[in-house]
């Protein structure tokens, strides 16, 4: 509950396949979810406001949870990703 900062690279290549993000979380940084070729679903909470263009490239297979109209909603749309709720 801690978590405010996700720095770059920071799972990068890691093997899990579900990640929620905690309310408070703000940024997601660089590469920060790379290459987790494993992971297929995040929830990210409307208190994010900024993620790197970069964040989850190499995530083929990603399905964001995101609450509607948030800043991660715009930034999946904006991102060519297909956002759910």
């Amino acid at each position: 509950s801690d978590l405010i900062n996700i720095k770059d690279e920071a799972f990068s290549g890691a093997s899990f396949e579900y990640c929620v993000l905690p309310y408070g979380t703000q940024s997601i940084g660089s590469l920060a979810f790379a290459d987790c070729t494993g992971l297929i679903r995040i929830e990210i909470p409307g208190s994010v406001t900024s993620i790197a263009d970069d964040a989850f490239e190499g995530c083929e297979n990603l399905t964001l949870y995101v609450p509607r109209g948030s800043y991660a909603h715009k930034w999946a749309v904006f991102s060519d990703l297909v956002p759910l709720e």
